[in-house]
């Protein structure tokens, strides 16, 4: 799926007739601000300048979340984590171990971390990434991030947020109007997901290629395969840093039992150009 205005207009009846069947006001978007306090009450001393955790009672609107989520259609790149020593920053890719990726850059910054859980992490990764691209630390410096194959990507966040939840909150209440809710089979998940423009995909959801291409114009950037952690592993190693990749299903399993034939090849509409960009076969 190519993000250009005219695929953009071309998916718009489609997705416009998505909202009106099956859009709902309820449930509503999590008070994002309530459980970062939750999550990080304690671990003031981690927290960015001038960031200061505040109470905000009660649920968000969804019409704010959809207003919140045009405003980030607009800024089309994954954020990124600045190294506090090195000239090294790591571009975040949900679901391609990014939270091992982002405990990895918290470590550098903080050697006594400690053992944090992962949605601890997530929120932490969140008051420190940038987003900013016209930085001109970043023109000085060498970028990184982790890709993983499209589909199984796809896959992993079925599995970790509808099939098998890991997580008191579901992240995709009040998301374009509960266009996803949890109760969805895998193959409407994915026939959704086919008519929700690029842009207006959450980031867990949208192309990988597209969250990394603004920075590739910016300065250097290594794109490693999570299939090939080893390669990633020695690259931080000669930075002095160490990578364990957590979030690892409890059972293994073949992500390409999830798709039929016909459901692989809508899969694929959306995400074609991962595979060309990245090297994967399908």
């Amino acid at each position: 799926m190519r993000c250009t205005f005219d695929d953009m207009m071309f998916q718009l009846p489609a997705f416009v007739a998505l909202l009106l069947r099956h859009g709902s006001l309820t449930p509503r978007a999590p008070d994002y601000a309530q459980l970062r306090l939750q999550h990080l009450s304690g671990l003031e001393a981690y927290l960015p300048d001038g960031v200061k955790l505040n109470r905000h009672p009660g649920t968000s609107s969804n019409w704010r979340a959809f207003a919140a989520q045009l405003r980030a259609a607009l800024r089309v790149q994954g954020m990124y984590l600045l190294h506090p020593n090195e000239h090294l920053y790591y571009i975040r890719i949900p679901k391609s171990a990014s939270t091992s990726l982002a405990r990895t850059m918290l470590n550098a910054r903080f050697p006594g971390l400690g053992n944090l859980t992962s949605t601890q992490i997530n929120f932490l990764t969140d008051l420190w990434g940038k987003y900013s691209v016209e930085n001109s630390v970043l023109k000085n410096a060498v970028g990184f991030t982790a890709v993983r194959h499209p589909l199984h990507r796809l896959v992993s966040v079925y599995r970790d947020f509808f099939e098998y939840p890991r997580e008191s909150f579901f992240i995709y209440h009040g998301y374009l109007f509960n266009l996803l809710p949890q109760h969805l089979s895998f193959e409407e998940f994915v026939k959704r997901i086919s008519k929700i423009p690029a842009p207006l995909l959450d980031p867990h959801l949208r192309p990988q290629h597209l969250l990394l291409k603004p920075y590739l114009q910016v300065s250097e950037v290594k794109v490693f395969k999570l299939e090939q952690s080893d390669v990633l592993e020695e690259f931080l190693h000669t930075h002095h840093l160490t990578f364990h990749h957590e979030n690892r299903s409890a059972e293994p399993y073949d992500y390409r039992q999830y798709y039929t034939s016909v459901l692989e090849k809508i899969a694929l509409r959306v995400y074609e150009d991962d595979c060309r960009v990245f090297g994967y076969e399908h």
